[in-house]
């Protein structure tokens, strides 16, 4: 189960270090004026990271009967969040999704 759960970690920081750089360092630069929905996007991630951890700890801290099952689903709903603003983010950058409006 603590391999399964370090996997998990290194995922999640990979998927969230990939949107980051599509953030800061995709071919033709934040030329437009939308671009500010891009590094929303990638704040928006980066601090519910910070909300995981802050659960994870509170949650091994209070030592919760259910804590290993909680942080658990919390480690999935962040990888399903970090794949899918990556995701979003590259598609937007390849210009294959148009409306900036779809990424809020």
């Amino acid at each position: 189960m603590k391999l399964k759960s370090i996997l998990l970690e290194i995922l999640i920081v990979l998927f969230m270090a990939g949107s980051f750089y599509v953030t800061a360092f995709f071919e033709g630069g934040l030329g437009k004026s939308t671009d500010f929905i891009v590094g929303v996007t990638s704040g928006a991630l980066l601090g519910f990271y910070f909300w995981y951890w802050g659960a994870k700890r509170d949650l091994k801290l209070t030592e919760h009967p259910n804590a290993e099952k909680y942080i658990q689903i919390w480690q999935y709903l962040m990888l399903f969040m970090a794949i899918s603003s990556f995701a979003i983010l590259v598609l937007y950058v390849k210009d294959i999704i148009s409306d900036p409006k779809l990424l809020v």
